[in-house]
């Protein structure tokens, strides 16, 4: 019965997205539901389907008010499945997520138009860039704290849970400035960028390690890079100036070096010599980074496919 609703909600899903009104894209859906179902049979999990697809349509109405009700449908979903099924497999629900809303952010004309002036507008505002830093600091020492103190399978579930959430949130105060938390958030945004595309990046990629990855202790460095050693590179390349990269004119030696050694240094104590090599990986992956592609999603999803090459690459 359970997985007959699950089968019967991706196909809801599925039909609604090629509503032609509505902004759908139709390769995405096609791409997505195939993608779905191919991942169905590796799993073998029916609740794979919907959420997933239900997650593209989220993405692709987000900043609009057709966003609520498949929002809705997909957070229920991923409610029941926690509370009928295992945490355990909490994973699987997060890979579903990173396929709708990666997809989205990838693939779709409104949403890689958000990330092109994102990525254009980054870094040319001091006053601005500070302050999100701040902001993206402290929010990485909350999810390190709550992964290290409510244990893994829970933080996890909290964490997939967040980030659902925080998505419902820039999209309720998008513009709004009446209300003092509302008005804070929107200060924080780069000008003339849509709230929360750079943030929406950083989402998905932390979803896409949680879903792959189960050593703590990787997970919480490379927390640690995309939160602080990114923002330090920020915070001090805009304060110090200096040449810039000769591969990335954008950005700055002094940047480059401070978010390695930070990143180096944590990246030993948690993880030995391989922390430093994962460092290195961080620090090339923020630097090398550009439109489609933000750094914020760039930094885990390739810190974490080296990270499993590793282990191959030592038995040759």
């Amino acid at each position: 019965m359970i997985n007959a609703v699950a089968v019967f909600g991706f196909l809801i899903a599925l039909a609604f997205s090629f509503i032609p009104r509505l902004g759908f894209s139709y390769f995405l859906s096609v791409f997505v539901s195939i993608a779905l179902v191919f991942l169905f049979f590796i799993s073998n999990t029916y609740w794979i389907l919907p959420v997933g697809m239900l997650s593209l349509l989220c993405a692709e109405t987000l900043y609009t008010k057709n966003f609520y009700i498949p929002f809705m449908i997909l957070f229920a979903f991923i409610m029941v499945y926690s509370i009928l099924l295992d945490l355990n497999h909490m994973r699987v629900m997060d890979i579903a997520i990173i396929v709708g809303f990666g997809a989205a952010f990838l693939g779709h004309d409104r949403l890689v138009s958000y990330s092109k002036v994102n990525d254009a507008q980054k870094g040319r505002s001091v006053t601005r860039e500070v302050p999100r830093d701040i902001v993206q600091i402290v929010g990485g020492i909350v999810i390190i704290l709550g992964i290290v103190y409510v244990g893994m399978i829970n933080a996890l579930f909290i964490l997939t849970i967040s980030i659902l959430i925080y998505f419902l949130v820039i999209n309720m105060v998008k513009g709004k400035n009446q209300y003092r938390a509302a008005k804070f958030i929107n200060s924080l945004e780069r000008e003339n960028t849509q709230l929360g595309v750079g943030a929406s990046w950083f989402a998905i990629g932390i979803l896409a390690l949680i879903s792959v990855v189960h050593n703590l202790n990787f997970i919480i460095l490379v927390v640690f890079a995309v939160t602080f050693g990114d923002s330090l590179a920020t915070i001090v390349g805009t304060k110090l100036k200096g040449p810039k990269l000769f591969f990335n004119k954008k950005k700055s030696y002094s940047g480059f070096f401070s978010m390695f050694a930070a990143t180096a240094i944590v990246g030993y104590y948690l993880l030995g010599s391989y922390g430093i090599l994962y460092a290195a990986v961080a620090v090339f992956s923020e630097a090398l980074s550009t439109f489609p592609v933000d750094d914020n999603f760039a930094i885990p999803v390739f810190m974490t496919i080296v990270y499993k090459l590793v282990p191959f690459a030592l038995k040759l």
